[in-house]
């Protein structure tokens, strides 16, 4: 678009002036109420009217990556699901309901701590699991999301309370998905001939896979949870049979958008041997930071002060004279 607004201007308005210093050509243009310098080295066989077109068509100015992220942000409805344990409840709900989850279209809360706060939901936990992983939990959160709010959802994004999502990015890549459609998507790990989701990366489940869950999983039996089993094996072999698809989430370069191992940790290099053993993607994973996408979606696992630094570093730090581009 800034590309085709750019040539529709170049007809009125041209060069405002040009300065020419041995083979060095600084041209001051106006893009859409913008003044752009661009220095154009060596033009003569491209010619600098090529050069500003493909500059104007690389950079996505802040005001269309807004305009778009608000179109995007009301068509995609996403409800995001956290499932809350009583250990360091009070400071674990404070930080997310600061932090990433108000960007959801809708958020809900779920634990077995008491007192509730208004807008958590209780839920049991007879087993001997950690609740945020417990596969019968899971289940009935899913069920309690389709019977109260499958009319207002295109999307459930489940995720543990260590994680932080990028909203934005999540809908950026949901936008070009039909939520009708029997799928889901998060990160990729195999063991024992079943690929499940990273419980610490999260998991996006479309509304038809959400309404097969709870309407036909009962009926099936691999949908029935055995006793302590964790909920990634438990949703993996149910939607399985259910017929839902786990999609590709990688990006055009096959780095990772959906992301269970900390920044720092990529960076240096840090992982254990049984994670490498299990990530589908590990060959990429290896190779440090380039492996993950400039549109992550989730990273994590974190602590709660850096979820807050998080926050902060993509909320609030603005780096003077750098335009934002599009996402790559």
């Amino acid at each position: 678009m800034a590309a085709a607004r750019f040539m529709d201007t170049m007809s009125a308005v041209r060069v405002v002036f040009g300065v020419c210093f041995g083979i060095t050509v600084t041209v001051l243009v106006i893009e859409s109420g913008c003044f752009v310098c661009v220095d154009l080295y060596h033009v003569g066989d491209v010619g600098w009217r090529d050069q500003i077109r493909r500059y104007v068509a690389q950079n996505t100015w802040a005001e269309d990556n807004e305009t778009q992220a608000r179109r995007i942000g009301d068509r995609v409805k996403l409800t995001c699901v956290v499932i809350l344990p009583a250990k360091q409840f009070t400071e674990t709900y404070a930080t997310i309901q600061q932090t990433w989850t108000k960007r959801c279209d809708n958020v809900l809360y779920f634990s077995n701590v008491l007192p509730l706060e208004d807008n958590v939901v209780k839920v049991d936990n007879p087993e001997n699991i950690e609740l945020e992983y417990s596969a019968s939990v899971l289940f009935n959160v899913l069920n309690y999301v389709y019977r109260y709010h499958k009319t207002n959802t295109d999307w459930v994004l489940k995720v543990v309370p260590q994680t932080y999502i990028i909203v934005e990015n999540l809908k950026l890549f949901l936008s070009d998905k039909n939520p009708k459609e029997p799928i889901y998507y998060g990160q990729k790990f195999s063991q024992l001939g079943l690929t499940f989701p990273c419980a610490y990366a999260g998991y996006v489940i479309s509304r038809e896979a959400l309404r097969r869950l709870a309407t036909e999983g009962s009926k099936e039996a691999k949908c029935r949870t055995g006793r302590n089993e964790e909920d990634v094996f438990a949703i993996a072999r149910c939607l399985k049979t259910l017929g839902v698809a786990f999609g590709d989430s990688l990006d055009s370069r096959n780095r990772s958008r959906f992301n269970s191992v900390a920044v720092e940790h990529v960076a240096t290099h840090v992982f254990d041997d049984w994670y490498l053993a299990i990530d589908i993607n590990a060959n990429v994973t290896i190779l440090g930071v380039s492996s993950i996408s400039p549109s992550a979606i989730s990273l994590g696992p974190y602590g709660l002060n850096n979820l807050m630094a998080l926050e902060y570093y993509f909320y609030h730090v603005r780096r003077y004279g750098v335009v934002p581009r599009g996402i790559a």
